[in-house]
């Protein structure tokens, strides 16, 4: 499974923050695949941490609250990913849906 093979690298010593928060937005992206929707959330939270201005951390992080059905929490993360990608039609999307 993908989500072990994530696992995996985030334990690995030496990562930087960097790449630690893409090991965990994909971890996350895993997680939404797999509907642990929770999961998916707090891998969302730590890669936005590590990396505040990593623009997937907050389109993961939409994804994970609007499959929680915490709407308001989703678009107000999505608007967050717009604003750092303006020209981005694939969150458009997701925002309005």
């Amino acid at each position: 499974m993908a989500a072990t093979k994530y696992t995996d690298a985030i334990t690995l010593p030496g990562i930087s923050d960097g790449d630690l928060s893409v090991l965990h937005s994909n971890r996350s992206l895993c997680y939404l695949k797999l509907g642990k929707y929770a999961q998916a959330l707090e891998d969302a939270k730590l890669s936005k941490r590590l990396n505040p201005d990593y623009l997937k951390a907050y389109i993961r992080l939409g994804k994970a609250y609007e499959s929680l059905e915490k709407y308001d929490k989703a678009i107000k993360n999505f608007d967050k990913a717009l604003s750092l990608d303006m020209n981005n039609d694939e969150i458009r999307q997701m925002r309005s849906d």
